[in-house]
């Protein structure tokens, strides 16, 4: 039995923005019941929560950005034990996303979620999209009141897998001051993980990394990229609206061209529609595009006869 997946990823959003509500209870215990991540023996028995998983806030440095005014930053690190995954934004196969609620904050107008670039983890029950060993999500915070501090509460739902996938719960708070001026190791793990989120380009834009074109048919999607001559772990992520769920890469070609960029082309299966009459004309989508530590995130809209651009 494996976890269908819960989408809550919206393409219109500048980012991926946090989410309110708690995953329904039936939701956690059916995935105390899924396929185990990796195989299960009589001497691999079920760890707590507690010994896979340790998360903490962090405390960034606050600054001013226009037109936002003032901007405070915060992170949420994951320390993960050897072996164990968490889920990105989009699951893959199976899985479930982390669940961000905020209720409870003080003077906060937004909070932003941004997305350092993930990896890809294939086993026996699928592909899935997440982080490995150590995470730091940075937070971009927009006070309702610039002068005054921001009191932020966190309740967070995610999962962790280790022989099994299960479910996880996190509370935490931090008070962001506007006036904070110290040097701290958690301002430099923040600024870590910011080089860390894909930088968004164009389609099409002169870039080392960048999306050349994309187009749909009925099943599946054809991607042209390009990426640096010595890309290594190389990986692009589909991502849609709710209910549309896209596939891993398969290669079709890869050439170098004659300024020694490597021209891929890939094909990526639509695995599920909202509907089946769900029509490609006009479809939103997020291309992240990962290779050695670089990674580029592209908006499309697909025109009426599913091409981009």
């Amino acid at each position: 039995m494996t976890i269908k997946k819960i989408h809550k990823f919206r393409p219109v959003a500048a980012h991926s923005r946090s989410a309110g509500g708690i995953w329904p209870i039936w939701l956690g215990l059916l995935m105390l019941l899924t396929l185990p991540c990796r195989p299960v023996s009589a001497q691999s028995p079920i760890k707590p929560v507690s010994e896979l998983a340790r998360l903490s806030l962090l405390e960034g440095a606050p600054e001013t950005v226009p037109p936002e005014g003032a901007v405070l930053w915060a992170g949420l690190e994951f320390r993960l034990a050897t072996h164990v995954k968490t889920y990105w934004r989009t699951v893959g196969d199976s899985g479930l996303p982390p669940v961000f609620s905020w209720a409870g904050s003080r003077n906060l107008q937004s909070v932003e979620v941004l997305w350092p670039a993930p990896s890809r983890f294939q086993d026996k029950s699928g592909s899935s999209i997440g982080y490995h060993d150590q995470l730091v999500l940075p937070f971009k915070v927009i006070p309702l009141d610039p002068k005054q501090p921001v009191h932020l509460k966190l309740s967070l739902d995610y999962a962790v897998c280790d022989t099994l996938c299960m479910p996880a719960h996190f509370d935490g708070s931090l008070t962001l001051s506007p006036r904070s001026t110290r040097s701290t190791a958690s301002q430099t793990m923040i600024r870590e993980a910011l080089a860390k989120v894909p930088l968004p380009v164009m389609i099409q834009a002169q870039s080392p990394l960048a999306l050349l074109s994309i187009s749909a048919q009925d099943t599946h999607l054809l991607l042209e990229t390009v990426w640096p001559a010595d890309a290594g772990n190389a990986d692009l992520f589909v991502e849609g609206p709710e209910g549309w769920v896209f596939g891993p890469p398969v290669s079709l070609s890869a050439t170098v061209d004659t300024a020694g960029r490597r021209i891929r082309r890939d094909r990526v299966g639509i695995e599920e529609k909202p509907q089946a009459d769900s029509l490609l004309a006009g479809l939103e989508m997020i291309v992240t595009l990962a290779t050695n530590g670089m990674a580029v995130e592209t908006r499309v809209t697909l025109d009426k006869q599913g091409h981009a651009p």
